[in-house]
């Protein structure tokens, strides 16, 4: 064995006997809570002055939506068939854009026969009537077409409903009543009741022209 041989085998041996005085699968160490703290102190004294800090950029984007809210009046539009409806917080301001409208209130619509006929107000721009059938009451309002009307659209959507070919749509409302309107022959009909969606469909698409013995 040369000089240089017995050098390196001399080297492996110490470095052998030094690295087993140290295993490699040691005690992970844990900083104490004074050092987290001091370090998180510093880390947030790094950051404070930066132009644009995450939490910055966050604070700004949540003013800028804000201020858009202020400016339209905290709505948003949403249109489908003839409707457009404005929607607030509470409520919808519904539009409806249709030229074949009726000044007056020429005809007057009603459920079919077997709904009893409970009271019925005849104005110059609405006809109200109420019904009832098996203990139920339903609402039948028969309006000249404005320019604007109100729904009830706080905690739900209106959806989008074909009434016999004529635009309209439906509000599932509180308390389990169910809301339809829909523009047919240049009114505006309205139809509210503690009924399911089915229902008041199907009553919409059955409204016809009533004779009652007296004239309203």
């Amino acid at each position: 064995m040369t000089f240089e041989e017995l050098i390196a085998q001399g080297i492996r041996d110490t470095l052998d006997k030094k690295c087993a005085e140290y295993p490699l699968e040691g005690k992970k160490h844990h900083f104490s809570l004074g050092y987290k703290i001091r370090r998180r102190r510093m880390l947030r004294s790094r950051t404070k002055g930066a132009p644009f800090s995450i939490r910055k950029i966050r604070f700004f984007l949540i003013a800028v939506i804000l201020a858009l809210f202020a400016l339209t009046g905290f709505s948003f539009w949403r249109q489908f068939g003839g409707f457009s409806f404005n929607i607030f917080r509470d409520h919808s301001k519904v539009l409806y854009d249709d030229n074949e409208v009726k000044t007056t209130i020429e005809e007057i619509y009603g459920l079919p026969e077997e709904y009893e006929l409970l009271s019925i107000i005849s104005e110059k721009y609405v006809v109200k009537s109420k019904y009832m059938i098996d203990g139920e009451i339903v609402t039948l309002n028969q309006y000249l077409i404005s320019y604007a009307n109100n729904a009830n659209t706080e905690k739900n959507n209106a959806e989008y409903l074909s009434i016999n070919g004529n635009d309209g749509y439906y509000l599932n409302m509180f308390e389990g009543k169910s809301y339809v309107m829909w523009i047919m022959d240049g009114y505006r009909f309205y139809l509210l009741g503690e009924i399911n969606k089915d229902t008041a469909v199907n009553l919409a698409e059955s409204l016809k022209i009533r004779k009652f013995d007296k004239d309203p």
